[in-house]
């Protein structure tokens, strides 16, 4: 995003991300595929590894909003090796915890508590706040 006299506006790809997954939140599937795959082309012609984390970020929640969750759980693991190579601590926890969120979404208990008691105490330090809520959140539902 860029900031602007009106206020925060995004690339033509983000955008293009943020009306993929409102699409696939509405049910319209084959929109939201279509949107995605534009973009997916898009960031294979450039080049750029931000380009397609940020197509498989909106892939990964487009998925997601489908309950399509294996796949999205293979996207969102993608997307958080992916963070570790931008040196971006904050996004590679951001990418961390969603995992964590759909993992326990999935079921996948074990696994999803690992994730966020690995993610928490940086969260914490970095002051995420919504971060350490995520984390949380999981964590008392652990038992």
């Amino acid at each position: 995003f860029r900031v602007t006299p009106l206020g925060r506006r995004g690339t033509p790809d983000e955008v293009g991300a943020v009306v993929a997954c409102a699409e696939a939140r509405r049910g319209e599937a084959s929109k939201a595929r279509r949107h995605i795959e534009k973009l997916r082309r898009a960031a294979e012609e450039s080049d750029s590894e931000s380009a397609r984390y940020m197509v498989l970020t909106g892939e990964a929640k487009i998925h997601e909003a489908l309950g399509e969750l294996e796949k999205a759980i293979e996207l969102r693991r993608t997307t958080s090796r992916l963070a570790d190579g931008f040196h971006s601590r904050a996004l590679a926890l951001v990418q961390k915890v969603e995992l964590a969120k759909l993992l326990d979404k999935a079921g996948r208990r074990e696994e999803a508590v690992r994730l966020a008691e690995e993610a928490l105490p940086a969260a914490v330090r970095m002051g995420m706040a919504h971060t350490v809520r995520d984390c949380r959140k999981i964590l008392e539902t652990a038992g």
